[in-house]
C-alpha cells in the first residue's frame, strides 16, 4: 500500500485564480486507498510556485535600495519625501501633530580631514543608529545628503518637539567611537518645526534647514525650534 502511494503523488502546474489575479499553483494529489487496495478518491494540496515568492523578495529588495541609504540603513532622501508626505496625510485626516527636526553633524569636515572617510563612514553610521534606536517604531529617521539626517516624531503636545530635539543632541553628543585608540565624539546642530496642518515638504524641509543653520551659528551642539 506503502509503494502505491509513494507512486501515486501527483505534481502538476496550473492557473487558478486569487483575490482577482491568476495565480501558478502547484497541486499534489495524495491518493486515497481502500481496503481492497484499489484507488478510491484522493487529496490534493495546492500551494503557490516558489518563484511568486522570490519575485515578491525581489521586489522588496528593490523598494528598499530605492528608499534605503547603503551607508547608514536608514531611510535616503527618495524615501524621505515619500513618507513624509503620508505623515502630512495623517496630520490632516487624523489632526494629528508631527514635529520634523533637521539635524547637521557639526564641523564633520574636520573628522574626514583628520580621521579619513572610513572614519567618516563610521561616525554617520552612528549617529544614524543613535536616532533610530532612541525614537520610537512610528516615528522615522532619514540621511538627508552628505552629514544631514532628518527625524520625522509623532507628538502629543508642540512642546514635545523642543524635548526631543534636546534628547537626541544629547545622546549624540554622549555617543563616541574608538579609532586607532582615541576617542570620536561629535555634536549636532538640530532645527525643529512643529506641523499642525498639510504643509509642502519642500518648505517644510526647507524651514527646519534654517533653524538648523541657526543652532549652527550659535556655535552647534545646540536646537532651535518653531511652533
Amino acid at each position: 500500500m506503502n509503494e502505491v502511494l509513494k507512486n501515486s503523488l501527483l505534481l502538476k502546474i496550473f492557473e487558478n485564480v486569487s483575490e482577482g489575479y491568476r495565480v501558478s499553483a502547484i497541486v499534489v494529489g495524495i491518493p486515497v486507498v481502500g481496503e481492497s487496495g484499489d484507488v478510491v478518491g484522493a487529496i490534493e494540496l495546492f500551494k503557490e510556485k516558489a518563484e511568486k515568492s522570490f519575485l515578491e523578495n525581489e521586489i522588496e529588495q528593490l523598494r528598499r535600495l530605492a528608499f534605503v541609504d547603503e551607508l547608514t540603513q536608514v531611510l535616503n532622501r527618495r524615501g524621505l519625501e515619500y513618507y513624509l508626505k503620508m505623515k502630512l496625510s495623517e496630520v490632516e485626516r487624523f489632526d494629528r501633530i508631527i514635529g520634523v527636526l533637521f539635524i547637521d553633524v557639526d564641523d564633520f569636515k574636520s573628522i574626514n580631514d583628520r580621521f579619513g572617510h572610513h572614519v567618516g563612514d563610521k561616525v554617520l553610521r552612528f549617529v544614524a543608529g543613535t536616532l533610530q534606536k532612541n525614537l520610537r517604531i512610528s516615528d522615522l529617521v532619514a540621511r538627508y545628503d552628505g552629514d544631514e539626517f532628518v527625524a520625522v516624531v509623532e507628538l502629543k503636545e508642540q512642546k514635545e518637539t523642543e524635548e526631543i530635539a534636546e534628547r537626541l543632541k544629547n545622546l549624540i553628543a554622549a555617543s563616541h567611537i574608538v579609532e586607532n585608540d582615541q576617542i570620536v565624539r561629535v555634536t549636532a546642530s538640530i532645527g525643529g518645526v512643529v506641523v499642525k496642518e498639510r504643509r509642502d515638504v519642500d518648505e517644510i524641509l526647507k524651514r527646519s534647514d534654517e533653524l538648523q543653520y541657526e543652532s549652527k551659528k550659535k556655535g552647534g551642539d545646540s536646537c532651535s525650534v518653531s511652533f
